[in-house]
């Protein structure tokens, strides 16, 4: 949810970057670490694991054709394998999909009552209840 709230907020969608913000605060994301990670991703507070991913994801996200060998190297020194890559790009690639889809629509972002229900939603029934 981290993940998917930082690639929101880099293509500068409100409406996925609240909802998947707050799912992630409801999952232990600590409070402030996202603004952290969108002022310096290289200086925020977290692991060497998840700083890579989310570099990885960064570059995924700003300048895809720009991405090689030395990217995946790097993700795999931080100690990530061939899933944790699956996963990155991934998510990096369904939330860019998801976040044009809202800028597209012309979707708002949620009110407070109606991000409470969907976050609570999903964090007792996963994405499986969004089908």
């Amino acid at each position: 949810e981290g993940l998917a709230a930082y690639v929101s907020a880099l293509h500068g969608c409100d409406y996925c970057q609240c909802e998947h913000a707050a799912l992630a605060a409801a999952f232990g994301f600590p409070a402030g670490l996202l603004a952290q990670l969108l002022q310096d991703v290289d200086t925020a507070e977290v692991s060497e694991g998840l700083r890579a991913a989310l570099v990885y994801a960064r570059k995924l996200t700003l300048s895809p054709t720009r991405l090689g060998p030395d990217d995946v190297a790097a993700l795999f020194a931080a100690g990530h394998d061939e899933r944790a890559l699956y996963f990155v790009v991934f998510v990096t690639a369904v939330f860019t999909m998801s976040n044009r889809i809202v800028h597209g629509l012309g979707l708002a972002t949620p009110s407070p009552a109606g991000l409470h229900e969907a976050v609570e939603r999903l964090y007792r029934q996963g994405y499986a209840g969004t089908v």
